[in-house]
């Protein structure tokens, strides 16, 4: 499953300042705290602009390293970390602000994710547990759960990703990957209409236009799974998914030619067929 929402990926909320430490004095706490916050602030804007990571990075640790107790910076900076597949440092930056923020469902959400994204699913779940126990509306730790009781063959895991979308109904996501469920179950009218939600909030979603493209195909509604393919192609004709896909439904309609020049583009791109679920 697919985790792509960047404006789902901070776990606070911090407002945009710009950094200056002129004039400040530095023997205060209250300053430290101040110059903390102010270097938390760029990090954010440097990161939610797509800048280069080494920027946020040493933002990032400035601001932890000027108030160690920022548990808001913590938790920022563990979630660049874990985008950054650092997890062993975002882990045990998660693990500073639970000593620091014992009942901060943030950092038993990023416990499990780091788990998650590391591939031991059982550890996460507790985490996830004790995040949505601390915290209801955490929809992150209901998402990070959902698809790590998918990944386990456990029962709850289209109810997690129906209550995530409950709280929080913009995030992307979370309508692909229930869409995905939604198909594993034989729900294929509303999977279409997750994976068309995802598409609704992020027009530029490629694998939701593709996904949802194969599924029209298998339902035989053939016009709109090349509308869905030729879609994909046009916001990145580089992208071999859409061409393999659409030589599939080709084949299946007959036009050898066509399917033929299609599979040998998404060769050529380096599809590969034998990593496909």
């Amino acid at each position: 499953m697919m985790s792509k929402d960047k404006k789902d990926r901070s776990p606070s909320q911090a407002k945009k300042s710009p950094v200056s430490s002129e004039s400040i004095d530095l023997s205060s706490m209250s300053n430290r705290q101040e110059l903390s916050k102010l270097f938390h602030d760029a990090a954010m804007e440097i990161w939610e602009e797509g800048s280069p990571g080494d920027e946020a990075f040493f933002k990032f640790k400035q601001a932890v390293e000027y108030d160690s107790e920022n548990v808001d910076a913590l938790a920022d900076f563990a979630v660049f970390l874990l985008e950054s597949e650092e997890f062993d440092e975002a882990l045990k930056l998660a693990e500073t602000g639970l000593r620091l923020a014992p009942d901060d469902s943030r950092f038993y959400s990023l416990k499990g994710n780091v788990f998650r994204c590391r591939g031991d699913y059982e550890l996460s779940l507790p985490q996830y547990d004790r995040a949505i126990e601390l915290n209801p509306k955490d929809y992150l730790a209901f998402y990070g759960r959902g698809i790590s009781r998918d990944i386990l063959g456990l029962a709850g895991a289209l109810a997690d990703l129906t209550e995530c979308l409950r709280i929080r109904n913009d995030f992307v996501s979370a309508w692909y990957d229930r869409g995905v469920l939604q198909t594993s179950d034989g729900h294929l009218d509303a999977a279409i209409a997750d994976y068309s939600r995802a598409i609704e909030l992020d027009p530029q979603f490629i694998q939701a236009y593709v996904t949802r493209g194969d599924l029209f195909a298998v339902l035989g509604k053939y016009d709109s799974a090349f509308t869905d393919f030729d879609t994909a192609i046009g916001i990145d004709p580089d992208n071999p998914a859409p061409y393999y896909y659409r030589a599939m439904a080709w084949s299946e309609q007959g036009h050898k030619k066509k399917a033929q020049k299609d599979f040998e583009t998404a060769r050529m791109l380096g599809f590969d067929e034998n990593n496909q679920e």
